[in-house]
């Protein structure tokens, strides 16, 4: 009996058969493949036209709400370098006395940057005097010419030092020529 079934197994009608089997169950598992593919690009496709969608959204302006009504970040700080300086000039019975406080619109961070470093800023503030000479100091813009110089000293050792000049203004609070 087994040899029967062999036989008619391998008659050249059979391949045919196997072939034709064959290619049909290809087709099937072909088109199955092509539909998952097909899907799998109509969900793409979809999901950019839904992302372009949303980022064409996105540039609408809306209105953004006013900040509350407050303390503003760039309001004048002001960060006093201490009690008064004595500077004595070289010429006898000659002096300046000065009181400096700063002055920055950088915010808490220029504020809390100045008060952490007063006292090398006040020593600063001391070399820088002794390079100022007394005809400049007790003359008519002595005041205003040793207040720019002083700015700018502190903002080149602060800038030096951590990237941020933060002062905007140098005030001599007590400025006298004896």
């Amino acid at each position: 009996m087994l040899a029967r079934v062999l036989a008619k197994l391998t008659t050249p009608f059979a391949f045919a058969s196997y072939g034709a089997l064959l290619l049909i169950v290809g087709v099937i598992v072909g088109l199955i493949v092509a539909n998952q593919m097909a899907r799998a690009d109509a969900n793409k496709k979809a999901a950019a036209k839904a992302a372009a969608a949303e980022a064409a959204r996105a540039h609408i302006p809306t209105l953004v709400p006013a900040p509350p009504e407050g303390e503003s970040p760039f309001k004048p700080r002001y960060v006093s370098l201490g009690d008064e300086i004595m500077h004595g000039f070289r010429e006898p019975k000659r002096a300046l006395i000065l009181e400096v406080t700063l002055m920055t619109q950088r915010g808490e961070k220029g504020e809390k940057l100045i008060f952490e470093r007063r006292m090398p800023l006040r020593a600063l503030v001391l070399a820088s005097l002794s390079e100022f000479p007394v005809a400049v100091a007790a003359a008519a813009g002595g005041q205003q010419e040793l207040a720019e110089r002083l700015k700018h000293a502190l903002n080149a050792e602060l800038r030096a030092q951590t990237g941020f000049a933060p002062i905007d203004a140098v005030l001599l609070t007590r400025y006298f020529v004896q």
